[in-house]
């Protein structure tokens, strides 16, 4: 991971500032390894539907009880099935996974969630796939998607850094008041 950070910031000029698990599959030293790597945010769990966390090390589990560790310094922003784009449209012989769905059936999915993070002030964090949301009527679906957020009061749109330093501003200034 380390040895990536280092490429990315090589090929880009910028360091990379948070992190999304492949397939959300993280390990039980990943936010330890972000938090090391001084990364500000992951977006690989799914705690919460709406609202960022921090991100927790040291959990333990056992068959009959969890304890919980101590909050890291990652921010996490919660991503979930219904907001990812490749269960929707991905084909799949298997019965659990359908796919090819309707832009409207997708569209209509998604303004509810939108609907319900935004009547809980919270986080809306789609997951897409170029090489799946990458058709022009899914593209076309999600330009009126976004036109349908942009109607709504007080909705911004920010990068995952951004939005990160922002929990962390409104976090500290909680905890001083």
């Amino acid at each position: 991971m380390f040895r990536s950070l280092d490429e990315l910031e090589a090929v880009t000029g910028k360091r990379p500032r948070g992190y999304r698990s492949p397939a959300w599959d993280l390990s039980d030293n990943s936010i330890a390894l972000l938090e090391e790597a001084g990364l500000q945010y992951d977006s690989s769990m799914m705690a919460n539907d709406f609202q960022p966390y921090f991100a927790r090390t040291g959990d333990k589990m056992t068959d009959d009880k969890i304890t919980f560790g101590v909050n890291s310094s990652v921010v996490e922003f919660p991503v979930a099935w219904e907001l990812d784009d490749y269960p929707y449209f991905h084909w799949s012989a298997r019965p659990y996974n359908a796919g090819l769905r309707s832009t409207e059936d997708v569209f209509g999915s998604w303004k509810g969630e939108f609907d319900t993070a935004y009547a809980e002030n919270g986080v809306f964090t789609l997951t897409c796939h170029p090489e799946i949301i990458g058709r022009g009527p899914r593209v076309a679906m999600l330009e009126r998607l976004i036109e349908q957020m942009r109607a709504r009061d007080g909705v911004e749109f920010l990068t995952m850094e951004e939005a990160a330093k922002k929990f962390k501003a409104a976090f500290q200034s909680e905890e001083i008041g």
